[in-house]
């Protein structure tokens, strides 16, 4: 990013190819966890503690380390970046 929060002066990849999200959700004791996971080329894409960030949110459209994804079946964005928020309990009741 550069020194004006504008990414434009980096070159990013754009993939070709589309990702898959799959939205998983847990339904636990006390509450339902829901998060999605991006696949590309088969493997989970790491991006939520990578600095991912939504350039177009309908359809989604994601860059991650200087690469940019879109989303087979188109997307919305929001359901994404709400979701994204969310982090997986698998260790019980949240109090």
């Amino acid at each position: 990013m550069g020194s004006d929060n504008n990414p434009t002066w980096k070159e990013i990849k754009v993939n070709a190819e589309r990702a898959t999200v799959i939205f998983h959700f847990d339904k636990g004791e006390f509450n339902t966890q829901y998060y999605p996971i991006v696949k590309f080329r088969g493997k989970k894409l790491e991006w939520q503690h990578k600095g991912g960030y939504l350039v177009c949110k309908d359809p989604a459209w994601l860059i991650v380390e200087e690469q940019l994804y879109h989303f087979e079946k188109g997307i919305d964005g929001k359901k994404t970046s709400t979701l994204s928020q969310q982090k997986p309990n698998h260790g019980g009741a949240q109090v």
